[in-house]
C-alpha cells in the first residue's frame, strides 16, 4: 500500500531541531521563572521556536508574577 512512498530526507533533521529548540526553550523558562508548577495554556515552544522570544515575552506568557 505504501510502497515507494518515502518521507522527506530532511524530516529527521527537522524533528531533531524542533526537539532541540523545545529543550532550549524549557531551559530558558526554568532560568527566568524557576520550576514550573502550573499550565498557562500558551504553547511557548511553538511560538519561540519559530521566532526568537524575548525574556519579557516568556515571563509575561509563563510566569507573569516574576515581572
Amino acid at each position: 500500500m505504501f510502497n515507494g512512498i518515502q518521507g522527506s530526507p530532511n524530516a529527521k533533521k527537522s524533528r531533531s531541531r524542533r526537539l532541540s529548540c523545545g529543550f532550549k526553550i524549557l531551559q530558558k523558562i526554568a532560568g527566568y521563572c524557576g520550576e514550573l508548577t502550573s499550565e498557562t495554556g500558551v504553547d511557548i515552544a511553538s511560538i519561540c521556536c519559530l521566532s526568537e522570544c524575548s525574556e519579557e515575552f516568556i515571563k509575561r506568557s509563563v510566569c507573569p508574577e516574576m515581572l
